[in-house]
């Protein structure tokens, strides 16, 4: 995890599970990379597809934790139900869909 003089360090984000709704662009994406930054283990769902793919090439080039980018429109929560779980959102035990349902 490169160090950043411009932001502060918290060592309990490491390791630690987040999703994030509406990551792939503006303030969603600002909290991906900075929870990402901090060593978290960051999931993220969004609708724009290239933006999100992007923002995921752009953390693992920092060499910080890759985020789990998931497409989703929550405006059709039945068809992301209908879809099978995403590598079982690798973010942890914590971060399971079907508990959040």
């Amino acid at each position: 995890m490169p160090q950043n003089d411009q932001f502060a360090v918290y060592p309990s984000l490491r390791h630690r599970s987040v999703f994030i709704t509406g990551g792939g662009s503006g303030i969603g994406a600002a909290l991906v990379r900075r929870f990402a930054g901090q060593g978290a283990k960051v999931a993220f769902v969004d609708i724009a597809l290239e933006p999100s793919r992007q923002l995921v090439a752009e953390i693992e080039a920092l060499d910080d934790p890759t985020p789990l980018f998931i497409e989703c429109d929550l405006r059709d929560i039945e068809a992301h139900w209908r879809r099978p779980p995403a590598r079982s959102l690798h973010a942890g035990p914590r971060c399971r869909a079907d508990r959040i349902r």
